[in-house]
């Protein structure tokens, strides 16, 4: 579904991560595989519509909002910016 870079750690530990998967479903809807990288924060890197686009994701959510504001943040950048 989606690649991870060598620094990245296990797959399980993404698993449990609520704004990263929601960015993923969000992605997977219009046929998009980001590529993760990890530093201190996960960070997809993915294209659409001749644009690149990088989206940074926490390793723990610091509420139940966490998921949602990270969906809504992948969905303005794909309909360019509006609200």
């Amino acid at each position: 579904m989606y690649t991870i870079s060598d620094r990245a750690p296990s797959r399980n530990r993404f698993r449990k991560n609520p704004p990263l998967e929601a960015v993923l479903a969000e992605l997977a809807i219009i046929g998009i595989k980001p590529s993760i990288d990890q530093g201190k924060h996960l960070k997809l890197r993915w294209a659409y519509a001749g644009r690149s686009h990088t989206t940074v994701v926490p390793f723990s959510a610091s509420d139940w909002r966490a998921a949602r504001n990270a969906k809504a943040f992948v969905r303005r950048q794909i309909d360019g910016g509006r609200p």
